[in-house]
């Protein structure tokens, strides 16, 4: 961070045009150089704080370690500052040597000022954590490309104020027919996104599905090479992956298929196109069933049997 983005941010959110313009100039006079995130693991699991708090924390995070069978493992959880779950997850995970990914996100609802969201941000930053993702699905939840934009940069000048090696990984958008938001809706999003002034150092997504059926009416995977195209020289990460699993049957092109075999093609896809390159890390949702509807566990819960996509996991993680 310059001392002309630190004047920048000091303009009033209630002059939204001045401020953007004396950021635009700050960016082009004093460019910040974000660092290379080339440390973050290849591969981890992302949970909701509430799913893994309440759990045997080191049971919870040694199954995770496990399930990198020897190599390096990320959790992505809700992180935010002054929570004692947090506290207590990033504690344990570390202890076993997992990287920390935690997630500041708000849906719009209750979403604090921009000031305070960047605000949240630094005091995360100043907790000592290396990465940092910004929302979570913004596109689904009812955020404007705009309005995450503007959070997203304001939190971001924020954090590299308080520790510029940290990494910040943003916006993670997510495909969901279903709601009308198709792949090519995201490219859409995105691409105001940008326009708007989005700064990041991975561009972040949830790639469900798998990595092979590229039907661009509804698999993300389908328009990866798009984002790419639209942030040349970003790492892009996939931060959520995988399907429903409980009481699920999926019409594919390996026929018709269990919930549990329909994750583990996702899996596996998914982990072979990050291997060639498709995206740059690849993280499951989640390790265990939830209460999301339909599942998503690699596990049913603690203890239980280990679905089919546990050992395909194992024998792709790098």
């Amino acid at each position: 961070m310059t001392d002309l983005h630190t004047l920048a941010n000091a303009i009033s959110d209630s002059s939204p045009n001045v401020k953007a313009f004396a950021l635009a100039v700050a960016d082009k006079l004093e460019p910040v150089t974000p660092p290379a995130p080339s440390g973050y693991p290849k591969q981890g699991i992302t949970v909701p704080i509430g799913a893994v708090s309440n759990k045997d924390l080191n049971a919870y995070m040694a199954a995770v370690v496990a399930l990198g069978n020897g190599h390096p493992m990320a959790l992505r959880t809700d992180g935010f500052p002054g929570s004692t779950a947090f506290t207590a997850v990033r504690s344990a995970a570390e202890s076993h040597g997992l990287t920390v990914l935690p997630i500041l996100n708000y849906d719009p609802g209750n979403r604090p000022s921009v000031s305070t969201y960047a605000s949240q941000a630094a005091q995360l930053a100043n907790l000592g954590v290396g990465y940092i993702n910004l929302l979570n699905e913004p596109n689904l939840g009812g955020w404007t490309p705009q309005d995450a934009a503007s959070y997203v940069r304001a939190a971001y000048d924020a954090i590299k104020a308080v520790k510029p090696s940290c990494v910040v990984v943003a916006p993670d958008v997510a495909a969901n027919a279903g709601s009308g938001k198709t792949p090519q809706s995201v490219v859409d999003w995105l691409t105001v996104y940008k326009a708007s002034g989005a700064k990041q150092d991975a561009v972040a997504l949830n790639p469900y599905g798998d990595a092979v059926q590229l039907d661009p009416s509804w698999n993300l995977w389908a328009v990866i090479p798009a984002i790419r195209s639209l942030f040349p020289g970003l790492p892009l990460w996939g931060l959520e992956g995988g399907c429903k699993v409980v009481g699920q049957t999926y019409s594919t092109k390996w026929g018709s298929l269990t919930g549990a075999q329909y994750q583990d093609k996702c899996v596996g896809t998914a982990m072979d196109a990050a291997a060639a390159g498709t995206i740059d890390v690849y993280q499951v949702y989640s390790l265990y069933d939830d209460a999301s509807p339909g599942g998503f566990g690699l596990y049913p819960a603690p203890g239980g049997t280990a679905r089919p996509a546990v050992a395909t996991f194992k024998a792709k993680a790098r």
